[in-house]
């Protein structure tokens, strides 16, 4: 079964990308992609031609003169976005999980373009779909945008084939950020992403959920749902269910960790927010070995 959700144009895929960037670096107080373009290579003394927004006001004080910080241009990354599109992903309160995915997806592709990063993309449900190989430039970015813009909730996910389908296509290893609703079978998620690891790539498996995921099921006419092997009603048992999703995802994550893999649970709101600090983070540290 097929469900169409709300298309995304480009023209607003694109304003949330920025708006999404600028609001985070906004709040940690920083020009957006700058400190990103460039790694810190040292100091010199300062020159009349130096930018003074690059003096090292602490340094200075303790040589007793003007120092700047020099920089390098920062090491080129890969960055492969993988997007769940099977049929749980087509529910969300307000928009779809997918189409808040592809937001996320969004703005961490023009974040990575932005930082001269190559970055790809595919969505997956029992297999890999829309696939765009990584690259870099504007002309990537919009690629991305127009194949966010059409996804459909389709069919079940197979976590293990989608990845392994992802190696296939992988030609440099890549921080490889998968995002998912699954909160079942954790042998195969934890193959699927030890076998990335084992090729050298640093993997963000994140695993997404609503806040409340109960209004969208109901909006599609369903008032009772089996859980624990009873027959819950949505309608009066909200704390219950709410209780035990939340256990259901801790065991989850317990499963997962007990077979050497780590998971990322993210409130889909914050999601965008999420994927910007681990792609900030992991360049920081050069986490993809070369």
């Amino acid at each position: 079964m097929k469900r169409t959700i709300k298309k995304l144009d480009v023209k607003r895929l694109e304003k949330l990308a920025y708006y999404n960037l600028f609001d985070f670096f906004k709040k940690i107080g920083t020009s957006t992609t700058a400190s990103l373009e460039t790694e810190w290579a040292g100091l010199r003394e300062y020159t009349p031609e130096d930018d003074t927004k690059r003096i090292d006001w602490i340094a200075s004080a303790r040589v007793g003169k003007l120092v700047v910080r020099e920089y390098e241009p920062e090491k080129e990354n890969t960055v492969m976005l993988m997007l769940d599109t099977s049929e749980s992903m087509g529910l969300g309160s307000v928009n779809t999980l997918i189409e808040q995915g592809a937001i996320a997806c969004a703005t961490l592709a023009l974040l990575a373009i932005k930082s001269k990063d190559n970055v790809g993309f595919a969505s997956f449900s029992s297999k890999l779909r829309n696939v765009i190989l990584p690259s870099k430039g504007e002309r990537q970015f919009y690629l991305i945008l127009r194949s966010l813009r059409n996804l459909k909730a389709m069919g079940s996910t197979n976590i293990r084939r989608s990845i392994e389908d992802a190696l296939k296509i992988l030609r440099r290893r890549s921080l490889l950020f998968i995002i998912t609703d699954l909160c079942d079978k954790p042998q195969e998620v934890a193959r699927g992403v030890l076998q990335a690891k084992a090729q050298g790539h640093k993997v963000f498996f994140i695993q997404v959920f609503e806040r409340d995921p109960i209004t969208p099921i109901l909006e599609q006419g369903i008032t009772k749902i089996k859980l624990r092997g009873k027959k819950i009603d949505l309608r009066k048992d909200r704390s219950l269910i709410l209780t035990i999703l939340e256990e259901k995802r801790r065991n989850f994550r317990k499963k997962l960790a007990r077979l050497g893999a780590e998971i990322i649970q993210v409130e889909i709101n914050e999601l965008p927010e999420q994927m910007i600090m681990r792609y900030i983070i992991a360049k920081s540290r050069s986490l993809v070995a070369r």
